[in-house]
C-alpha cells in the first residue's frame, strides 16, 4: 500500500513513520514536509491508498496552562 505522511519530522509523525516502515503492508511512503527530505524524484501521490496528517505544534511552544487544563 502507498500512503502519504505529513508531519514526519515531528514527535508523533516520526513514530508513525517508524511504524509504517516496519509494516510489510506499506510498500511506498510519500512524505510531505516543510523541512528538506531526500526523496526520489517523480513521486506520484495519486496512487496513494491512505493519508496520515500528523501535524501539530512544537512541544516547547505549548504553555503549561494548556497542558494542565
Amino acid at each position: 500500500m502507498h500512503l502519504i505522511l505529513s508531519g514526519a519530522t515531528g514527535t508523533v509523525g516520526y513514530n508513525v513513520l517508524l511504524c509504517c516502515l516496519a509494516s510489510p503492508k506499506v510498500t511506498q511512503i510519500s512524505i510531505l514536509s516543510r523541512k528538506d527530505f531526500a526523496l526520489p524524484q517523480g513521486q506520484q501521490l495519486n496512487s496513494a491508498k491512505a493519508e496520515i496528517w500528523a501535524q501539530g505544534i512544537s512541544q516547547i511552544k505549548v504553555s503549561k496552562e494548556y497542558v494542565l487544563s
